[in-house]
């Protein structure tokens, strides 16, 4: 049997990453809508080890699959500081902890720029299927 140099790994119990938090709030829409809206995720990442990009979407079945970026969470492996992208209103803020992150996509989940989105494109999504 090979020896173990890695010590003790440590487990990832209570780490609500910015991922994990994302595909929550995707699954939210795409129940509160009935799935007429559906919640997406991805990611993507730099070569070399660089920075993960998460990009949070509306998807309109209805409407060919049209998507819509709501926003984006850019971090590093460390998580902390992460830099939140409102693409609705093109700002960008820095968080340094999980409860900012939170804030800080609720501030933009919960706006009137967004809303009025979604109000928008469930009317064509049902209009689609009419």
């Amino acid at each position: 049997m090979s020896e173990n140099l890695w010590g003790d790994i440590p487990k990832a119990e209570g780490l609500r990453t910015p991922l994990f938090l994302l595909r929550e709030q995707a699954d939210v829409l795409t129940r509160q809508t009935e799935g007429v809206l559906i919640g997406a995720v991805k990611t993507m990442h730099g070569s070399g080890g660089g920075n993960l990009l998460h990009s949070l979407q509306i998807v309109a079945p209805a409407l060919d699959q049209y998507s819509y970026t709501v926003l984006t969470v850019s971090h590093g492996v460390t998580i902390y500081p992460a830099d939140v992208t409102d693409i609705t209103r093109a700002r960008g803020s820095i968080v340094e902890d999980e409860a900012a992150l939170r804030d800080a996509i609720k501030e933009i989940l919960s706006g009137p720029n967004l809303h009025k989105i979604i109000g928008l494109l469930l009317a064509q999504s049902r209009d689609s299927t009419a």
